[in-house]
């Protein structure tokens, strides 16, 4: 998730773990759709970007990492996978995660995240590709009908201040690019703090994979470029899913015509997105099937 704008209001402070509930402040939803501002330092480099792999350097040598460099990587191992830690700190206002390389894991050290709108940085661990960054043995991308059905664990802690969501966030695109801004970016919320709450504002509920979710789209942007985005937020907030099929959640954007079975999934994150705060925010496992 490198360069967005996601526009999601933070007037109605009220932390989604308090469950749903009818909140006032219709104008700040409508914000989402229509706030697409140019950020003109994230626009210029998203757009200087070439459009070719990188190899992926751990940033540190030894078990235990510290990462502090703005968008910098590590390797990390686990479950016979290899992932990347990735600090996507594209504000820049400083952040530091913590590690071992021998867990798929990753803490909060440091955040000095202080968004007023948009937020600061998204630090995820991921498979597949991202701006240029793939992770070694990645199956990703892959065309959406010979994908099959990922299966997906995420456990978090979230003993942190500030405002923040926790969840995954998914890229598609027409062509397999490994480098670039794709067409369309789904997020799958599962909890937060201090963040805008859907409910009593018109958000579709849609069951999936057994559970209930809110579902909403909408079509954002950097500046220079724009793309679908959306986004899946849990009735019920959780701090983890463990054995989550990523499959339906395909399925219902192809019924909605957002993507195609031709597609390809580029990658699977999941991590934080912070507006403030955020230190003390950690993900103690992942795994993609």
């Amino acid at each position: 998730m490198k360069w967005r704008k996601i526009v999601l209001p933070l007037l109605i402070a009220l932390s989604v773990t308090a469950g749903p509930a009818l909140l006032a402040g219709q104008q700040a939803f409508a914000a989402q759709g229509t706030s697409a501002a140019a950020n003109s330092a994230k626009a210029a480099k998203a757009a200087s970007s070439a459009n070719q792999p990188k190899a992926a350097k751990p940033a540190v040598t030894g078990a235990k990492f510290n990462l502090c460099r703005r968008e910098g990587v590590v390797r990390v191992h686990g479950g016979n996978r290899t992932y990347l830690v990735n600090n996507d700190n594209f504000v820049g206002y400083g952040e530091c995660l913590t590690g071992i390389s021998t867990a798929p894991a990753f803490r909060v050290a440091v955040s000095r995240a202080a968004a007023t709108a948009d937020s600061d940085s998204y630090p995820d661990i991921f498979t597949g590709c991202s701006w240029g960054r793939c992770s070694p043995g990645a199956k990703l991308p892959a065309r959406l009908s010979r994908v099959g059905n990922p299966v997906t664990t995420f456990d978090t802690r979230e003993n942190a201040a500030g405002s923040w969501a926790a969840g995954y966030d998914l890229w598609f695109d027409p062509r397999p690019i490994r480098n670039g801004q794709a067409s369309t970016e789904m997020m799958i919320w599962l909890n937060g703090k201090n963040v805008y709450n859907p409910a009593g504002h018109g958000w579709p509920v849609v069951r999936i994979d057994g559970a209930l979710w809110y579902v909403e789209t909408w079509i954002t942007g950097n500046g220079k470029q724009t793309w679908r985005y959306v986004q899946f937020r849990k009735y019920t907030p959780r701090w983890n899913v463990t054995g989550l099929s990523l499959k339906p959640f395909f399925q219902y954007l192809e019924r909605e015509g957002w993507v195609t079975p031709s597609w390809y999934l580029l990658n699977i994150e999941a991590g934080f997105e912070i507006w403030t705060g955020g230190a003390g925010l950690a993900a103690t496992a992942f795994y993609v099937s």
